[in-house]
């Protein structure tokens, strides 16, 4: 949860203010209207649709306050105070006589600040009020009510709510990518699992969910998500992939290999079942044949840490120690807390001789994921190490 930056509370300004403007706009054209088409029969009609226009408008500001409240905010402490400034400048902007006779005459200063207040405070309920009907209009609407409202207005709310509901999960979406590639587990599983709430049958955030999961040891779920998007029919190759990590955490290496070649019969450049198909060869020491997958992968998708991390291994292996720490590099700048690579790049470190450097790595990876696979290892080794120095200076 980060702390409040002052271009929230700009940018939320500007767009309540945005909307404000749209809300005085759309105000004096109703009002055009009632008095043209004129007939009390038509009064209420003409009423809703412009306040679901409203509503409409108001949606600026509801999509970036639902951004806002995803980094931790509550609504008192961005909205109410942005959209009472927007509607004093909303108030102003419609009505500048009145700042014009509160400076030119002090008699009438008094009425005018009442005058203020009074038109402030209309716009603020106006726009609470279409923020809410703006919310729940096209939804709630039932086929016996909407013969009050016009097609054509109806056509555009949902439009634009579709429209805003879309952008906001791709938003969201692409916020879950990258923490899951920084390695923010918790802040990727928190994302995808609301992108689902808003969108059950969202592959991408399923798929997402899924590698989260196996990460945070949640298999039960990882699967279910890797089930769902097989049933569904589509992007196959990434849930076999993934069923083909769950076996590979499990060590069952064999089915691991036939899901991860399941996932290259449906897509040769699917970057998961490459660099998982690689990992397998990897712990069957085929380095040589791990080489030209991991290469592809990295190259196909050159911000995965998870390729360059694969790509390194094969490196390692084939004792091409300066490549491996190259991409060992390029995969902490990726993703600066991955344990594994520290401690495969320590083993580089070491076996080039660079024994400072392989020691402060693997000195990182414990304190990174103290009962990570290799801990025990290195921490044995570490200690004879440490023995060996103190019999030394004695």
């Amino acid at each position: 949860m980060r702390d409040l930056e002052g271009r929230d509370v700009i940018l939320c300004v500007a767009a309540t203010a945005a909307a404000i403007t749209a809300i005085e706009w759309l105000t004096r054209l109703a009002t055009e209207a009632l008095a043209l088409k004129g007939g009390e029969g038509q009064v209420l009609p003409i009423l809703l649709e412009w306040v679901l226009m409203f509503g409409a408008a108001a949606h600026v500001p509801n999509r970036l306050l639902q951004g806002i409240r995803q980094g931790g905010y509550l609504i008192w402490r961005v909205f109410i105070p942005a959209a009472m400034v927007a509607s004093i400048t909303g108030t102003i902007a419609a009505d500048p006589g009145i700042m014009e006779t509160a400076a030119g005459q002090s008699d009438l200063a008094a009425q005018a600040t009442r005058m203020l207040l009074a038109q402030t405070g209309a716009r603020f309920l106006v726009l609470m009020l279409g923020m809410m009907l703006g919310n729940v209009s096209v939804r709630r609407l039932g086929p016996e009510d909407q013969g009050l409202v016009p097609t054509h207005c109806l056509a555009l709310i949902g439009d634009l709510v579709e429209e805003e509901a879309a952008a906001a999960v791709e938003e969201m979406c692409r916020l879950a990518r990258s923490a899951y590639e920084k390695g923010n587990l918790a802040r990727a599983e928190t994302l995808y699992q609301q992108v689902l709430a808003l969108a059950p049958n969202l592959v991408e955030a399923r798929l997402g969910l899924g590698y989260v999961s196996i990460y945070t040891h949640k298999h039960g779920v990882a699967e279910e998500q890797f089930d769902r998007v097989l049933a569904m029919g589509t992007h196959d190759a990434e849930a076999h992939a993934g069923l083909g990590y769950m076996h590979l955490l499990r060590t069952e290496i064999v089915p691991a290999e036939q899901r991860f070649r399941a996932s290259l019969r449906a897509d040769r450049d699917c970057v998961q079942g490459l660099v998982g198909l690689g990992h397998v060869l990897l712990m069957r020491a085929e380095y040589a044949k791990a080489l030209p997958l991991l290469e592809r992968a990295a190259n196909l998708k050159p911000h995965s840490a998870n390729a360059h991390e694969g790509l390194g291994g094969a490196y390692l292996g084939l004792e091409r120690y300066q490549d491996a720490v190259a991409e060992f590099d390029r995969a902490l700048e990726l993703r600066p807390e991955y344990a594994d690579v520290h401690y495969r790049r320590g083993l580089a470190y070491l076996a080039m001789g660079a024994v400072e450097q392989g020691v402060a790595d693997w000195r990182k990876a414990l304190a990174l994921s103290p009962t990570a696979w290799f801990a025990a290892e290195v921490r044995e080794r570490l200690q004879r190490r440490d023995q060996a120095s103190k019999s030394e200076q004695t």
